[in-house]
This record gives C-alpha cells, sequence and structure tokens, in this order.
C-alpha cells in the first residue's frame, strides 16, 4: 500500500490466534499512551479508536510525507515489548501485519467512524458505546477537548456532538453494522 500525505485510512490488527492483546487496563492505557506520544511525533491525526480485548481499530490521517507504516510499527514494537516483559513472555503478539484500508469516500468515512464505535456493542460487552473506556466515542459525544482527538476533527465530519449522536443512533438502527463491505 502506498500511504499518501492527507489520506486516512482504517488500520486494524488482532491477536495471533485472535487471543487478546489487552489483558487489564494497565495494557489499554499503555497502547493509547503510545499512540499519543507518537501522533506528534509522525504528524498524524487520530480520527477514531477502539481497542477491544482481542484486536484495535485506528482510523488515522497522515499529514505529511511520513507514512502511517512507520508510525504503526513504532507504536506496536513498543507495546510488544513491554507486554512481553509484564508478562515474562516472548515472540509475537499480532497475527500479521496491520490491515489498513484507504477511506476515499465520505459515507464510508461517516460508517467507518460509527462502525468501529459499535465494536464492543457487537462483541456483547457493553449495550452503551459510552460504557466503553477504550474508544473514542465518548470524546465524539462530548464537548470537551482531549489531547488524542480533537474537537476540531468530529466539528469537520459531525459539526457538533449531538449531530454525531444522531448520525450513530441512525447508523445502529440501520444496522450497517452487520455489514462486511461498508462502503454501502
Amino acid at each position: 500500500m502506498i500511504y499518501q500525505e492527507g489520506g486516512i485510512y482504517h488500520l486494524f490488527n488482532r491477536g495471533c490466534d485472535k487471543r487478546d492483546i489487552f489483558l487489564g487496563e494497565s495494557n489499554y492505557r499503555f497502547f493509547l499512551k503510545k499512540i499519543r506520544l507518537l501522533k506528534v511525533k509522525f504528524n498524524l491525526d487520530i480520527i477514531a479508536y477502539c481497542l477491544m480485548p482481542n484486536h484495535f481499530h485506528l482510523l488515522v490521517r497522515q499529514n505529511s510525507e511520513v507514512t502511517i507504516a512507520k508510525w504503526i510499527q513504532k507504536v506496536l514494537s513498543g507495546y510488544v515489548q513491554a507486554f512481553n516483559k509484564q508478562y515474562n513472555r516472548k515472540g509475537t503478539l499480532f497475527e500479521g501485519s496491520t490491515k489498513p484500508r484507504v477511506i476515499n469516500k465520505d459515507i464510508y468515512l461517516y460508517n467507518i467512524i460509527h462502525y468501529i464505535h459499535y465494536n464492543p456493542i457487537k462483541a456483547k460487552l457493553i449495550s452503551d458505546p459510552a460504557d466503553w473506556s477504550y474508544s473514542s466515542y465518548k470524546i465524539w459525544i462530548s464537548n470537551s477537548e482531549n489531547s488524542l482527538i480533537s474537537k476540531k476533527l468530529r466539528e469537520e465530519f459531525f459539526y457538533s456532538a449531538e449531530n454525531y449522536k444522531q448520525s450513530f443512533k441512525e447508523y445502529t438502527n440501520s444496522k450497517l453494522w452487520e455489514k462486511d463491505d461498508l462502503e454501502n
């Protein structure tokens, strides 16, 4: 894949053999900290995210020529090293390289943001997306600033927290999350 400046990409990966990659709250927090620290260095925006016990979804906009591939490799290698040290283990943690999808249509962008936030509901971990602490949903529905995702991005796509809440509700009612191909 050729990453391009200004491009938006959905990145996802899961644990080897579908095993959990986050075993406790400290794992989730450390992963988010790595993302936060390295996003500035690599000049990119995190649009949405959801960390699930055995996989993750990141929606990222590349703002320079430095590719997202280098950023995600740095995030994951740092996370795996810390995880392996914490749990006294060796070897790979992830199933393979992180899979990217180019987001090149507005409707696909809106659907993928909703899809990412819907993940813990679909997995029957919670019934209200605001109850999942490892997703950007609460940031999207709040009016406060956040160092990981800025209010500016939400406003760029949905104008306000209320518009996003309504759009998310329409998405869940439409059952688009059941489709494998979110482009339609």
